[in-house]
């Protein structure tokens, strides 16, 4: 995927995105890094047929840029009774922006599609009894959940576990309710497959950092790290990268050939 150059007057949009909660690092020569949603309709044959960017805050240049790149992908078709039909699905994106000069290079990376959401979740997990941890002297947690989104938009946990087997054994229980009320606090627009609601289950990884004494300093730099490792950065770069493959959705997306 090319990235392409969208006139400076973006660049006047910038301080909007970091508004938004985009990733930005401490300076106007660092990539910018935007995460949004799109709405998209899938014909039989795996087209996109509409787009529609969720966020409308999103400046409207880079709303179209998110939308033309989008039209380019393709799905693998889906089969009911033995006939292809089409759908809706929702992807989510990055759309890095570059300064070059008196020009912003734009890129737009695939992260993965399935239900969208229409209640934001918080902005974090809640992290069990974090003075605690902190005092034994652990820094993060790492593990899995698998959840279901229902065809009604609810969802419910059917597993979260963490990676270390002893924090398992001692916090399992504790991290799983907590899990189970997250998720359920959150409200998703399900995916329809010739215009019937269907159910997915979403797998995550997650990997939660802390310290205990985090500067404003130290935020800054590793927002500003994210943006420079994105896909979507390296992309704008230069540099270009593989797309994930969407988990136990209907639609899968098919590789660029």
């Amino acid at each position: 995927m090319k990235s392409g150059s969208v006139n400076a007057m973006v660049a006047a949009s910038i301080s909007c995105l970091v508004g938004m909660g985009a990733v930005k690092a401490a300076n106007n020569e660092q990539p910018v890094l935007v995460l949004t949603e799109a709405m998209i309709d899938v014909d039989a044959a795996g087209n996109v047929s509409s787009i529609e960017i969720g966020d409308s805050k999103l400046p409207l240049p880079l709303r179209e840029r998110a939308a033309e790149v989008a039209r380019q992908w393709r799905f693998q078709p889906v089969l009911r009774d033995g006939r292809a039909v089409g759908g809706r699905t929702y992807a989510r994106m990055h759309v890095c922006l570059l300064p070059e000069g008196e020009d912003l290079r734009v890129a737009v990376d695939y992260l993965g599609n399935g239900p969208g959401i229409t209640r934001p979740r918080s902005p974090a997990p809640p992290v069990l009894p974090m003075p605690e941890l902190i005092r034994k002297g652990i820094g993060g947690l790492e593990g899995k959940r698998r959840y279901r989104i229902g065809a009604d938009g609810h969802a419910t946990v059917e597993s979260a576990t963490l990676d270390d087997p002893k924090l398992q054994k001692q916090y399992g229980d504790v991290w799983l309710r907590q899990q189970r009320k997250w998720v359920a606090e959150t409200r998703y627009k399900p995916e329809l497959v010739d215009g019937v609601a269907v159910s997915t289950v979403m797998e995550e990884d997650f990997d939660i950092m802390w310290q205990r004494r985090a500067t404003k300093r130290d935020f800054t730099d590793a927002m500003a790290r994210m943006a420079r490792e994105s896909r979507a950065c390296r992309q704008a770069e230069g540099f270009e990268a593989s797309p994930p493959v969407a988990v136990d959705s209907p639609f899968k997306r098919l590789p660029e050939s």
